[in-house]
């Protein structure tokens, strides 16, 4: 009976009924997302999506970060965002932050920097391989920057939402 009513009503907001004129195609279209959220919710679905947006998240969020120290380090400058790992780590605690930051700024001094600025070059164009198949009109792209306290920019998640 569950799945009867939950296949009309993604028939009702995802399917041909949304695509109507008048008043109940952009009422469908408004409604899809708190309906989408609430069947999640009641499938137990919404944490397998919040673990699949950390996890995309940080597969190029970490590249990134690899990016940087790569950079920064054929500059000599790698030791100048020792303050920003701190403070990423330091909601752990006091010691552990302090030894976290030890660890990634050590394992920035041994690491070779062409091999992980090629190699994390690589993962960020990766994840930017579907770019292109989005359509020139009719996308809708949210950006959603980190909060970084004190920060003049921080990496952005991109989601793209595009009719089916």
């Amino acid at each position: 009976m569950w799945a009867r009513l939950w296949g009309f009503l993604d028939w009702c907001f995802f399917g041909p009924a949304s695509a109507r004129a008048g008043l109940l195609g952009p009422a469908a279209r408004f409604l899809r997302y708190p309906y989408a959220v609430v069947r999640d919710l009641w499938r137990g679905e919404i944490n397998l999506r919040a673990m699949g947006l950390v996890y995309t998240t940080l597969q190029s969020l970490i590249p990134l970060v690899a990016f940087s120290f790569a950079i920064l380090k054929v500059f000599g400058a790698h030791r100048e965002l020792q303050p920003i790992v701190y403070e990423f780590f330091r909601p752990v605690g006091g010691a552990a932050a302090h030894e976290l930051t030890s660890r990634v700024m050590q394992f920035a001094d041994r690491v070779s920097s062409g091999v992980v600025g090629s190699l994390s070059f690589a993962l960020l164009a990766w994840t930017l391989r579907n770019l292109d198949r989005l359509p020139a009109r009719g996308a809708v792209v949210i950006a959603a920057p980190l909060p970084i306290l004190r920060g003049s920019g921080s990496p952005s998640r991109v989601l793209a939402l595009v009719e089916r």
